[in-house]
């Protein structure tokens, strides 16, 4: 019953997005994989059904998949790593290892999680980014098996994607940029800014994942001195994350819209903003990273915030 159930649902949701099998499926699974599913022929594991509801913009009733020990075990080991990165608590490499070896062999979309969080756990603990840089690749092209670094984004073939694949991308972007690989990084992270703004998307993914692309391109272009711009998405990052209530990078991106105000010669403007950043950081329990942001300012415009 459980099997029709799961089908029943995804042709219905399908169908009222006015989504093809094909643009559904994608590179995620067949097309006749798909359409069995859809029938009650075959029942989805728990991966193939969060991806195809998220591609959807929507969250995956799992309730309706039957799950095994060990999928029940991966499913709570992926929301463990998956919120403690969002919290930037880079420290999963114990929880990694337990989801790679608990149970059989990971299939692809489990095994693209691991690599995934592998590399980010990499990034994170000082592998530089020509080693980490492949690594995303690699894992993207399990599901995007036309990827290529090599390409323009705009020439790849890609309809709706899954949240960790635009995960997977973002963190692409971040690393060609650390290679100082910038207008690929910054076209990467433009492709994935119009996404957001042209797709549905789940509400609580979009909470947590557009506010990310906002500041990251909102530092990059206030670094390039491209400050009218850098303001309008700074600007706009912090919206979503009042929208949202989105906390974790709320303070960063009013730190951003006061350092772009700084470069455009309004000081005190600026100023009083970042003092507002400095103060929601400390409520954060980030007093480190306001005393780096502190130096940095200091360095580059000659204000000092830190009480001596």
């Amino acid at each position: 019953m459980e099997q029709y159930l799961i089908g029943k649902t995804i042709k219905e949701f399908r169908l009222r997005n006015n989504l093809s099998q094909e643009k559904l499926a994608g590179t995620t699974c067949a097309i006749s994989t798909l359409s069995r599913i859809e029938n009650g022929d075959q029942i989805p594991g728990w991966k193939l059904v969060e991806a195809l509801f998220s591609k959807m913009g929507m969250s995956a009733p799992l309730h309706t998949v039957p799950m095994s020990k060990t999928d029940l075990e991966r499913w709570k080991l992926e929301y463990e790593i998956t919120n403690s990165v969002a919290n930037r608590n880079y420290e999963t490499k114990t929880m990694l290892e337990r989801y790679n070896a608990c149970g059989p062999k990971p299939d692809i979309l489990e095994k693209q999680f691991y690599m995934f969080f592998s590399a980010v756990y990499d990034t994170t603990h000082g592998i530089p980014p020509q080693k980490t840089l492949p690594c995303y690749a690699d894992a993207l092209k399990l599901s995007i098996k036309s990827f290529s670094l090599n390409k323009d984004i705009s020439s790849i073939s890609i309809n709706l994607l899954t949240k960790i694949e635009r995960m997977i991308l973002n963190n692409i972007a971040l690393t060609l940029y650390d290679l100082n690989e910038k207008k690929q990084a910054t076209s990467l992270l433009t492709f994935l800014k119009t996404y957001f703004e042209s797709h549905t998307i789940d509400e609580n993914e979009k909470a947590k994942d557009y506010p990310v692309i906002l500041y990251n391109l909102s530092n990059w272009e206030g670094l390039a001195g491209n400050y009218k711009e850098a303001l309008k998405l700074a600007e706009t990052g912090i919206t979503q994350c009042i929208r949202y209530g989105q906390l974790t990078y709320f303070p960063y991106l009013i730190f951003n819209k006061g350092y772009i105000l700084l470069g455009m010669e309004k000081r005190a403007e600026g100023k009083k903003i970042i003092e507002h950043a400095f103060i929601i950081m400390d409520e954060l329990s980030k007093h480190a990273e306001v005393v780096a942001l502190s130096k940095k300012i200091n360095e580059i415009f000659g204000l000092d915030f830190i009480e001596k």
